[in-house]
């Protein structure tokens, strides 16, 4: 059911924000462009994104990065509709952002830490995760989103990068049949390994 109401979110927004973390890693900046670049695809909407730490110049390559804003080119008195969170496992994890979740008539958080308390009006949580890009593939998987190249270089880098390039416990079978499933949409796991 989980699932179904953010798509149904999603549909019922027109305006629509999603947020990272502060210090960002290759998973909240992956899962956060990886999701604009699926509901742009998908719902043909355009979503914000906002950044609360500066965004490191490895991560330059991520699609539609450059279309995130710093949160202190928002206004922090608007009301969004949708506000979703992603790898965010705390909301104070978001800094400044945390004004325009509060305020957001509707609040999503979609995540991978054991610890995230689920803080939104819907979370979607999966601690067996490796990333929250990972749980991203899996909600596009069960709604039949199209996963379009760009999409599929966020979601791998992602998943990449918080499996430590697939060394790390946390790396699945699930975790490697979704890589595959990733590569196979025509990205080029080597370039995207050298850049990270």
């Amino acid at each position: 059911m989980t699932i179904e109401q953010l798509d149904i979110s999603i549909k019922n927004s027109k305006n629509i924000l999603l947020v990272s973390h502060i210090n960002p890693d290759g998973d909240t900046l992956g899962s956060m462009c990886g999701l604009y670049s699926l509901i742009k695809d998908n719902y043909k909407k355009k979503c914000e994104m906002a950044v609360v730490s500066k965004v490191p110049e490895t991560y330059a390559f991520i699609p539609y990065i450059d279309e995130a804003k710093f949160i202190d080119n928002f206004d922090l008195s608007r009301e969004y509709d949708l506000v979703i969170n992603l790898d965010v496992a705390a909301l104070d994890r978001c800094a400044d952002a945390q004004t325009l979740f509060a305020k957001a008539k509707k609040t999503i958080n979609i995540d991978h830490h054991e610890t995230n308390i689920g803080y939104a009006q819907v979370n979607i949580i999966e601690p067996d995760a490796s990333a929250t890009a990972e749980v991203l593939f899996g909600i596009a998987e069960d709604l039949s989103w199209k996963i379009s190249l760009k999409t599929a270089i966020c979601l791998y880098t992602g998943i990449m990068t918080d499996t430590g390039c697939f060394k790390f416990s946390n790396t699945t079978q699930r975790t490697m049949e979704y890589a595959g499933k990733l590569i196979s949409i025509g990205l080029n796991p080597a370039e995207i390994y050298q850049k990270c």
